[in-house]
């Protein structure tokens, strides 16, 4: 299978997919981006390999993105993403993480998560629940105009750089 994917990556833009995706526990040498699409089932991308960035910029995902584990090697983007069902990226490895543009419907899941870059909640909503806690960023984590609409827990969060809530957030 791996001879039909090209090296420059699997991109799709405008898919319509009705059924949950499980993709648990897979990998990819290769970029994903899945841009300006609808998901209508959930997501489940728990335990997988991305040896580069993934893209979910521009998408609306009905249930929930599940990348629980995962190892992102390159930046994950959730750009003018909207997200029903919430996020769980807890005891992820992530190279970047940025949200712009985007609104959760439900709980953003960080818990112990390390995020070798930098983390961006810009101009974003969280509906639900927000843990950082055991996180660990090593370069800084922005929140630039991002509304938390219910607690958020930063208990035991180890940040390199700095932590800015700016411009309301």
């Amino acid at each position: 299978y791996r001879s039909f994917i090209p090296r420059a990556g699997a991109r799709i833009a405008g898919a319509w997919i009705a059924e949950p995706v499980d993709l648990k526990g897979g990998r990819a040498e290769v970029p994903l981006a899945l841009d300006h699409s609808r998901l209508d089932g959930a997501l489940d991308l728990s335990d997988a390999r991305f040896a580069a960035y993934v893209s979910f910029s521009g998408s609306a995902l009905a249930k929930p993105l599940s990348l629980a584990r995962a190892r992102i090697d390159g930046q994950l983007a959730l750009s003018d993403t909207r997200i029903e069902g919430g996020v769980a990226l807890a005891g992820s490895r992530l190279s970047e993480l940025a949200f712009e543009a985007s609104a959760i419907g439900g709980p953003l899941d960080l818990t112990g998560a390390e995020i070798a870059g930098r983390l961006m909640l810009k101009s974003s909503r969280v509906d639900g629940r927000m843990s950082l806690a055991g996180a660990r960023i090593f370069g800084a984590a922005l929140f630039d105009r991002a509304t938390l609409w219910d607690e958020a827990d930063f208990t035991n969060l180890e940040a390199a750089i700095d932590v800015a809530f700016v411009n309301g957030a």
